[in-house]
């Protein structure tokens, strides 16, 4: 028997829409919208605010002159909450928009994508103030 892997990611895509389109929803304030088909899909941050602002001043100049630092500071903290406390790969994408990218392989059941909904939803609980001193306090321990 073949794999059908088309049909694989669609399924995974429909889960992954539901469950991010949820997630967007329950934080409007930290979701500015979530974008993808079939295992693909990107969740784009609100990135506007002071607090964003302020852990700028802490990360190198060059860095913080990067037109995308805003969206790269949030999403990295996104990331590294997600591997530290969850054992979940993520990255983001370097075209005109950061986003968070949520890939799972195509091997991968409807099922193995709640867990990575959870986390993400655990995360994001935690607000901006949390995740960016959070990614702070851990590059500053390195």
């Amino acid at each position: 028997m073949e794999d059908d892997y088309p049909s694989l990611a669609r399924k995974l895509g429909e889960r992954l829409e539901a469950g991010l389109r949820g997630i967007a929803d329950k934080y409007p304030k930290l979701i500015r919208r979530t974008a993808g088909v079939g295992a693909l899909h990107g969740v784009f941050l609100h990135t506007g605010g002071t607090l964003v602002d302020s852990a700028l001043k802490l990360v190198p100049s060059k860095f913080a002159q990067d037109p995308q630092a805003r969206s790269k500071i949030l999403t990295a903290a996104v990331i590294a909450a997600l591997y530290r406390d969850h054992d979940i790969l993520t990255f983001y994408g370097s075209n005109r928009e950061i986003a968070l990218i949520v890939s799972p392989p195509l091997v991968a059941t409807e099922a193995e994508v709640e867990p990575f909904l959870t986390a993400l939803d655990e995360v994001l609980s935690r607000g901006v103030v949390n995740l960016i001193s959070g990614l702070v306090r851990e590059k500053a321990s390195v």
